[in-house]
């Protein structure tokens, strides 16, 4: 089942790609703000690879990955991320991303409704920081 983190700090953070693209949009709280950030090589991939990217957020995605750390994806992590997504039925890019964060025993920050739900293992620890529209 999955394990909802009520605060979403004290201990490292996964970061998915839409909290990142939300904080690039300015359209996410910056309260709470993880102690110990990391990111997936998989949400660098995704956040580089976005079509029509603008340079300054391609720019502000490049200091973000060198001040955080980035984990890769290791043998554990892709059998894993397999098991995910024969079971659940995810995508390959969130399976990897979700694999990450159990592998690591890190908390997964995300707005990724569908992936909340889908994933239920037990380990997940996941945190769905409030948006500033729409939520207050």
């Amino acid at each position: 089942m999955a394990k909802v983190d009520p605060s979403g700090v004290g201990r490292l953070t996964l970061l998915d790609t839409n909290i990142v693209i939300y904080y690039l949009d300015g359209t996410i709280k910056k309260d709470p703000s993880p102690e110990d950030p990391a990111l997936s090589v998989i949400t660098v991939a995704e956040l580089l690879s976005k079509q029509g990217l603008p340079e300054e957020n391609e720019q502000k995605i490049q200091e973000l990955v060198d001040k955080v750390r980035v984990i890769p994806v290791d043998q554990k992590i892709a059998e894993r991320a397999a098991h995910l997504r024969r079971i659940r039925g995810v995508k390959l890019p969130d399976a990897l991303i979700a694999a990450t964060a159990m592998e690591n025993n890190a908390t997964l920050w995300t707005r990724d409704s569908e992936l909340m739900n889908k994933l239920i293992p037990d380990g997940l620890r996941v945190f769905s920081p409030k948006l500033t529209t729409s939520e207050g």
